[in-house]
């Protein structure tokens, strides 16, 4: 499962559209593997990522995630980098890679598209973002 961008992002009730994204990702541990991090909702170029009603309506829409991160791979093997801990995704890219497949789940997103910087004040007409 890669990282990849999804769900535009707004201020307020949706009124400023700041052109960033929302996405979910997980480790490249294979989906068999002990040391495999689950999450739900898996985005990708193709599915975004679905807001959903809070329970309490004064918040309205969310981004509500759920799974599991398991241990951290043995120290001991870690070490003595084990094939089995070695991450395959960077290693294939990179041949002398000895990156460890840590067990990882989670969300990110980017205020802008392309992860450009971005002027939280509006150009002084805020103070900032909350």
């Amino acid at each position: 499962m890669e990282p990849w961008v999804s769900g535009k992002i707004t201020t307020g009730n949706g009124g400023v559209t700041t052109g960033g994204y929302w996405w979910t990702y997980t480790d490249h541990n294979a989906a068999d593997s002990a040391y495999h991090a689950t999450i739900s909702q898996v985005t990708s170029l193709s599915v975004g990522f679905k807001p959903t009603v809070d329970s309490d309506p004064t918040h309205g829409n969310v981004l509500a995630v759920s799974g599991s991160v398991p241990p951290a791979l043995p120290w001991a093997l870690v070490s003595v980098q084990d094939p089995s801990t070695i991450d395959g995704y960077w290693q294939a890219a990179y041949p002398d890679s000895t990156i460890p497949a840590y067990p990882a789940a989670g969300i990110g997103f980017g205020l802008q598209h392309f992860n450009a910087p971005f002027d939280a004040t509006g150009g002084g007409t805020w103070v900032g973002i909350a």
